[in-house]
């Protein structure tokens, strides 16, 4: 049972603003009198309790130590994300691709050992806001793909508006805990400490990124670029296999006819089944469009296992559509694509 409690009617609303810092149990935006007992709100209830908030800060800053993690392990895939969502100049990518994650696993440890707390919320609150916005731009432009937010472990495949809401939930809480911290260091030596520790772990992840990159490009020279007449003439005439590097959602609804679905996400898991393909077989790899990453990422990731025959498709999925090689209203034409909704 809800125990009572009563409080002055205020002469105004309560702001978003103002709420959340009464929840969080710190300040009383009206100077009402409310009893220390009271536990008839359940917001109140829960975020005024030390506990709670205690298991929330330490699962999210697992949570951001997971995401930073899954991004060092594998740079060059989370660049191909940032490129992905098409809003940075090309001079800031190699930078942002190194200092997200490394801001993510520096803020994250900060929760988990309960130090530096207030700074490293607010660099967290910061980068979850801009996530927001990237998002938001580019479903407005009627873009879809997987972010690349936590490899193998993120739970929706592609961005959309539940990911938005998703990731507002997330904000709200980092909120919540941001107002209950009564910083015992100055904020501004809180702020700069983050900054000076990322920059550090940046610097360190940096110098296996820069072989990373150099691997990549030269196992880029062993990837040739075709277009789809070229690669149906293959398919046709030299057995070669295609795959679809994008997500089960998109291979669900559309794709080629035969072709093999290896989303570059899940590349180690779906690969077991194709492994005893020959080594010298052409492999033909397509994904979304022109500027998507997957099929040049699962061709790197094929060349690693011993696979050195790798095409990919000019213009991908969206090159083919607009071809004449499908037919206006995208129905069949000799066999060449297949929608499973039709």
């Amino acid at each position: 049972m809800y125990s009572v409690y009563i409080i002055n009617v205020p002469t105004r609303s309560f702001s978003l603003v103002e709420w959340m810092a009464y929840v969080s149990n710190k300040t009383n935006p009206h100077n009402t009198k409310i009893y220390p007992e009271a536990s008839g709100c359940i917001c109140h209830k829960y975020f005024s309790n030390n506990m709670y908030m205690k298991i929330i800060r330490i699962i999210f800053g697992l949570f951001f130590i997971l995401s930073g993690i899954v991004k060092l392990i594998d740079l060059q895939s989370f660049r191909d994300s940032v490129v992905l969502f098409d809003i940075l100049p090309q001079y800031l990518v190699d930078f942002v691709t190194v200092i997200i994650p490394s801001i993510e696993f520096v803020c994250g440890l900060l929760l988990v050992v309960n130090i530096f707390k207030k700074g490293a919320l607010s660099f967290l609150i910061t980068l979850m806001g801009i996530f927001i916005v990237a998002i938001g731009i580019n479903l407005l432009r009627g873009e879809s793909f997987e972010c690349g937010c936590l490899g193998p472990f993120q739970l929706i495949d592609e961005i959309s508006w539940l990911s938005v809401l998703v990731n507002l939930g997330i904000v709200v809480t980092l909120m919540l805990l941001y107002l209950r911290e009564e910083p015992k260091i100055n904020f501004a030596e809180q702020l700069k400490f983050v900054i000076i520790t990322s920059l550090f772990v940046s610097l360190i992840v940096n110098v296996p990124y820069d072989n990373t990159k150099l691997q990549y490009s030269l196992n880029a020279s062993k990837i040739k670029e075709i277009d789809w007449a070229a690669s149906l003439i293959m398919i046709s005439e030299e057995n070669a296999l295609l795959f679809d590097a994008r997500s089960q959602k998109r291979y669900n609804s559309q794709h080629v006819k035969n072709a093999l679905s290896l989303p570059v996400s899940k590349f180690e898991e779906y690969f077991k089944k194709y492994e005893n393909i020959e080594k010298d077989i052409p492999l033909i790899i397509y994904c979304e469009n022109e500027i998507c990453g997957d099929s040049r990422r699962t061709g790197y990731k094929l060349i690693s296992k011993g696979y050195n025959n790798i095409y990919i498709v000019k213009g991908g999925f969206e090159e083919l559509l607009k071809s004449d090689l499908v037919s206006k209203n995208e129905k069949p034409k000799s066999e060449i694509y297949s929608d499973e909704n039709k």
